[in-house]
């Protein structure tokens, strides 16, 4: 038993009940997740554990690994705003370029942090709250990043919905976690496909200029909701 407020709880009763009904059931939080990513089980799921994981110093923490990801989509958004205030205009193709290698790059260290918690010994609640938190305003910040690479800034009621929309897959998977107390991911899906599709769509805009995507408004729209 353990005791909350002046009572004693059954450890069992508040690892059941929820955040909402009890607080202080978080404290007994443990992550458990299955990803089925199959970029995650061909690709890159034996490369960080066998070549990246041991190399990493032990003396780093993970919530270092997660700050530092997350850093590169923020001076990004940035750049992006420093050369079209509104993401409506043209940008200079390295910038376009450092937002794609950014977003690939923060996959990498949001998969390599909970890998060395794990590692330490280290991985809590507190630690999971942080990264997810890092998740929650990268969307934000890599849907902004699609928006002015697809230069749709324009109409902020289109940025707004597209932000909006972007939530919906991230909310109803905390959701879902929230009562089965798991974390899936499926084959293909957001966090590990979906960087790759949006680092994919800016390294194409580097490649045919950034007024390709004006000149094709129905491709333009069509990208925009598949990837939001």
């Amino acid at each position: 038993a353990i005791t909350a407020g002046g009572l004693r709880l059954d450890r069992r009763l508040t690892t059941r009940m929820g955040y909402l009904e009890n607080p202080r059931a978080i404290l007994e939080h443990q992550y458990a997740a299955e990803d089925h990513s199959i970029l995650i089980r061909l690709v890159f799921g034996q490369f960080w554990n066998q070549t990246v994981v041991p190399r990493i110093p032990r003396w780093i923490a993970p919530n270092v690994i997660t700050l530092t990801g997350s850093a590169g989509v923020w001076v990004a958004l940035g750049l992006y705003l420093w050369f079209a205030p509104t993401l409506s205009g043209p940008l200079p193709t390295w910038v376009v370029v450092f937002a794609a290698v950014s977003i690939m790059f923060y996959h990498q260290m949001d998969a390599l942090d909970g890998k060395q918690a794990r590692r330490l010994g280290a991985g809590n609640c507190l630690g999971e709250f942080f990264d997810h938190g890092c998740d929650s305003m990268v969307i934000t910040v890599v849907v902004l990043l699609l928006i002015g690479t697809l230069r749709l800034g324009d109409s902020w009621a289109g940025v707004m919905v597209t932000v909006s929309v972007s939530y919906v897959g991230f909310y109803m998977a905390h959701w879902e976690e929230y009562h089965t107390h798991m974390m899936i991911l499926g084959v293909a899906n957001g966090p590990n496909e979906g960087a790759y599709v949006q680092a994919s769509v800016m390294l194409f805009t580097a490649a045919v200029g950034p007024d390709w995507w004006p000149s094709h408004e129905n491709i333009r729209f069509i990208t925009i909701v598949l990837l939001s």
